[in-house]
């Protein structure tokens, strides 16, 4: 699904697309360019999210600023975090990859 050369592959917005057409919220919480390429943090909401239950995950997103086409994604998997500590924890996930490659 991501692109090695950063013309060919999917774009962002169809990428988002894809990850909403089910119910789930993608909520961005940070964005950074570095060298050329934006990269994007969002919080992932899956549908069956409750306020007990939480949110689920944690998504990077490099992204070529020109053609927006997706160069990497990662996933984090927040349901054994603790809880109000999760920004600080996918913040510091964020830094460790932001920019890197």
């Amino acid at each position: 699904m991501a692109s090695t050369d950063g013309e060919a592959g999917i774009k962002l917005r169809d990428f988002l697309h894809m990850w909403r057409s089910d119910g789930t919220k993608l909520i961005r919480e940070s964005r950074r360019v570095v060298d050329g390429a934006t990269w994007l943090l969002y919080s992932v909401y899956f549908p069956d999210s409750t306020i007990t239950y939480g949110r689920h995950m944690a998504m990077i997103l490099k992204v070529n600023t020109k053609t927006r086409v997706i160069l990497m994604h990662d996933l984090k998997n927040l349901t054994s975090e603790v809880k109000q500590n999760y920004r600080q924890g996918i913040d510091a996930w964020f830094e460790e990859h932001a920019g890197k490659y």
